[in-house]
């Protein structure tokens, strides 16, 4: 079946047309990015190939023609790899941003068009090139399968990517395989000249298929809604993301979005689910606290205006906890295309956050027991400073009271016998009270003893010995060692202790001579108090001894009390000390 010239033509021409109002489109329209780029160079090889025909169909001589023909396989010899390029940019194989790659690729069409340039130098390509017939040659069958394999590689590979993918994204990649096998197979019937119309046929196919393509720009939105740009990212991304058209149709997916949910993007009878309800519907069997996540559900279903977002658990193999994000798609005219929901699983975040709680009721639980411990540790204060009170006040006022009443009864003894020494007992007694005052107000003001220099310490014995004997009472002080090194915790305590020895003597033991001997050395302390008082059969230690014990304690020390019973008391003490002075 022979074809007019003209009818010839108008095919032609329809198709050269239909391919640059579709180059015009995806230039203007889409949004430029590496996968229009390739899908570009494929409309230009096919609207090239397609006005090479024309020119073809006009040519009035062979020598023309021939040239028409060399400029013609030009796009045809870079059709297939331009297709390839854009397939593997669909499918997001890697490897085909690499360099080197694709200098390889491309050295393939360049040899493949060496071929046919010179053909006239070994006739492989054309055996024989005639105005209206030609005889093909090994070298043009070796161009046909190499731009074949270019072709039916991509095919492949988007068949194998779209397997497991929502049913829309299907529709698209069955028509652009469509586009391919049309024109091939319209190729490989008048190569092989199954069909004659005297026409090559396949711009012609080129023209249809390039019709069934504007069908899936423009009935499915190529590039609207499921972005190719990002495919890569997103594929990547941890979080399950599903895109919806303003229809509820599922239009795509990640690969994490299979992995989390496979069990709801199919009908138990393993059908595809293609509407968002349908998904909706069959997760909500296993979604834990429906009353909670309801309203993010209906949200879900229907199309918002704005981002929104929600929680759900969903207990199925394992209970988790997924943050769902819903945001609109928006083309300029803020009309709303779809919408974008992210399901993020924040299961161990949540393990988290009840850890934290959990450690915080464990540490309020430790505050409570530290505040009790702490207002222990106030009382334990209290109660020390209240015994550390009562010691210097029974250890100042009953000496002072004891000494005191000595030195009245000697004045007054003395008042007949010599006025003058009565005079000066009383001064003492004076000055013993106006002592006492002082040491009890430094008590009351919660001072110690502890600012005796060297000297201080031993003067001080002195004049309380001296008081002592005032009384009637020979006290005899032995000082052995050197006491420039005593540091000044140490020096309260002895005074205390030589004062309370006295002060027992003389109100308890009646005695009339004390021994006080202390020695010094860079290891310890040893005190010795011996008087002839009254002995005693058994101990009973009052609040002085006891509170002998207990200053001699806080350092770390012994002291041992004895009596033969008969007569005479006596007290030995051993304070351990490194021999600095603080």
């Amino acid at each position: 079946m022979e074809l007019s010239l003209g009818f010839k033509i108008i095919i032609q021409a329809i198709a050269v047309i239909l391919s640059a109002t579709l180059i015009s489109y995806f230039v203007l329209k889409a949004k430029r990015t590496l996968l229009l780029g390739s899908l570009i160079l494929c409309q230009i090889t096919i609207f090239l190939w397609s006005l090479g025909q024309i020119i073809e169909l006009l040519a009035p001589t062979v020598e023309f023609k021939w040239r028409i023909v060399l400029l013609e396989y030009i796009p045809i010899s870079y059709i297939g790899l331009f297709w390839f390029i854009f397939c593997m940019l669909y499918t997001g194989k890697e490897f085909i941003y690499k360099k080197v790659i694709l200098i390889l690729l491309f050295v393939v069409p360049v040899i493949s068009y060496t071929m046919i340039l010179t053909n006239k130098y070994h006739h492989l390509f054309y055996l024989s090139f005639h105005l209206t017939t030609r005889v093909y040659g090994i070298l043009f069958w070796v161009h046909i399968l190499i731009n074949y394999v270019f072709l039916f590689t991509g095919a492949i590979s988007i068949v194998s990517y779209t397997r497991n993918k929502a049913e829309i994204e299907k529709k698209q990649s069955l028509l652009l395989i469509l586009t391919v096998v049309i024109p091939v197979t319209s190729n490989i019937l008048v190569i092989f000249k199954i069909v004659s119309f005297g026409i090559d046929i396949t711009p012609v196919s080129f023209a249809i298929s390039l019709l069934l393509f504007s069908i899936a720009i423009f009935r499915y939105r190529f590039f609207n809604l499921a972005t190719f740009a990002l495919r890569g990212i997103v594929e990547d991304m941890v979080e399950s993301i599903i895109v919806v058209d303003k229809y509820n149709k599922i239009t795509d997916y990640n690969k994490s979005m299979v992995k989390e949910f496979s069990k709801y993007l199919s009908t138990r009878l393993n059908c595809e689910i293609v509407d968002i309800s349908d998904f909706i519907d069959r997760i909500k069997e296993d979604i834990k606290n429906e009353k909670i996540s309801k309203e993010i559900i209906n949200d879900i279903k229907t199309n918002v205006n704005e981002s929104i977002i929600g929680e759900i658990i969903v207990s199925s193999i394992e209970e988790k906890t997924y943050r769902v994000s819903i945001k609109p798609v928006k083309d300029k005219k803020h009309r709303v295309l779809g919408k974008i929901i992210t399901f993020t699983d924040i299961t161990n975040y949540k393990k988290l956050l009840d850890e934290l709680q959990s450690k915080n009721q464990e540490l309020l639980a430790m505050n409570e027991y530290l505040k009790e411990y702490s207002n222990t540790v106030e009382e334990l204060a209290i109660t020390k400073e209240r015994n550390r009170f009562s010691m210097d006040m029974h250890d100042t006022l009953g000496h002072t009271l004891v000494m005191l009443n000595k030195l009245i009864e000697m004045g007054v003894i003395l008042c007949d016998m010599d006025i003058e020494k009565a005079k000066e007992t009383f001064e003492k007694a004076r000055e013993l009270s106006k002592e006492g005052a002082n040491q009890i107000r430094e008590s009351i003001s919660g001072l110690v003893l502890e600012n005796f220099t060297t000297q201080d310490i031993a003067n001080s014995i002195r004049s309380m010995v001296s008081v002592f004997e005032k009384c009637g009472v020979k006290v005899n002080l032995i000082i052995d060692g050197s006491l420039e090194s005593i540091s000044s915790k140490y020096t309260n305590t002895i005074y205390r202790i030589c004062q309370e020895a006295l002060t027992n003597s003389q109100k308890h033991g009646k005695a009339t001579e004390v021994n006080i001997i202390l020695r010094f050395s860079d290891k310890v302390i040893q005190i010795y108090i011996i008087d002839n008082g009254v002995g005693c059969k058994r101990i009973d230690k009052g609040y002085g001894l006891n509170g002998m014990e207990n200053r001699v304690i806080d350092l770390n020390g012994d002291i041992m009390v004895g009596s033969d019973g008969e007569s005479g008391f006596n007290i030995h003490v051993e304070l351990p000390y490194l021999g600095r002075k603080e």
